[in-house]
């Protein structure tokens, strides 16, 4: 009977453990993981549709070139001098990389890029699309030379072999990163890029370090890809790059010669002018009216009397001579 019963207290407690495994499974399959549906995006599709996860970017030590150059514009003309420029690529691309691993091997843009710095080394930047210096070709001694007349009447000679003629405006890093944009799509040919899901290039042009100017752009889809109108990236509006030191009232006028600021918006013995903005003709009248002001007194005014007295000017006197002036108009 004893036995019985225990037999009873053991098959129970089987029933009971069996019920926990039960539940158990019906834990375990609860938390069953689910699967996932992954949706791979087409890398042709336009932007902003798509979202760029691969990218390369190249900075190497062979991306060099020496050259010379200086900037002009209306009123404003550097020295010449020259840069030991470098330069960068990125390659902006889709979620997809080719059957090969790669965006683009690193050979090719290397290739490439050594390539146009090479074309670009030890030679002077000539901006052809220049709007303030004269270039043209001249024979000299039955040499061909580059003759560059700037808009202050400073000429420059230089023997044709030495320049590098660019369809640019300024030699500035900015249009020369358009430039070598160009040059280097050329090199790596737009449709493979297009095909490997390369949508975007970055080019990046040092003339120092921490001095570099960036330009990105999508890369053409079309089957035709002339290089870019570097013209076309210039902002029509003459928008100086400092406050005009000759307008009333702008910090930086000391800086600026005297002379400098009377002549502003004068024409110059070629006929260019000499203003930094469309404001500097106002400017400069504006000056030539108060010193008007100052000779006329200096010749029969206030101040002539006051120098045939003996007397010292203070600018305190000019500043109420003109005052005076200004009040009698």
């Amino acid at each position: 009977t004893e036995q019985g019963a225990r037999s009873k207290e053991h098959g129970a407690r089987s029933t009971e453990h069996g019920a926990r495994n039960a539940e158990h499974g019906d834990r375990h399959t609860l938390y069953q993981p689910q699967k996932h549906t992954y949706v791979i995006m087409d890398p042709t599709l336009p932007l902003p549709e798509m979202s760029s996860f691969f990218e390369v970017r190249l900075v190497k030590e062979t991306f060099k070139f020496n050259a010379a150059h200086f900037i002009a514009f209306r009123g404003f003309r550097e020295r010449l001098h020259g840069h030991n420029y470098t330069c960068a690529v990125r390659l902006i691309g889709s979620r997809r990389i080719s059957s090969d691993g790669y965006l683009l091997d690193f050979g090719d843009v290397k290739k490439v890029t050594r390539s146009v710095c090479k074309e670009l080394n030890e030679y002077f930047l000539c901006p052809m699309q220049s709007v303030v210096l004269t270039i043209t070709l001249v024979k000299v001694d039955g040499k061909e030379m580059v003759k560059i007349v700037c808009e202050d009447g400073e000429i420059f000679l230089l023997p044709r072999e030495d320049c590098l003629l660019l369809p640019i405006v300024h030699s500035s890093a900015e249009e020369m990163a358009i430039y070598l944009w160009s040059k280097i799509l050329n090199g790596l040919d737009a449709p493979t890029l297009i095909r490997r899901g390369i949508h975007t290039l970055e080019v990046s042009v040092s003339e120092a370090i921490g001095q570099t100017a960036v330009f990105r752009y999508p890369v053409p889809t079309g089957p035709d890809c002339p290089p870019l109108d570097v013209a076309s990236f210039i902002a029509g509006e003459n928008v100086p790059v400092a406050p005009c030191p000759s307008l009333p009232g702008k910090e930086g006028g000391a800086s600026m010669e005297l002379l400098q600021i009377i002549r502003s918006g004068s024409s110059h013995e070629n006929g260019t002018q000499i203003r930094c903005c469309d404001d500097c003709g106002s400017g400069s009248s504006w000056l030539k009216q108060k010193l008007q002001i100052l000779v006329d007194s200096a010749n029969e005014g206030k101040m002539r009397e006051q120098i045939l007295a003996g007397k010292k000017c203070s600018v305190e006197d000019l500043i109420e001579i003109v005052g005076e002036s200004e009040n009698a108009i």
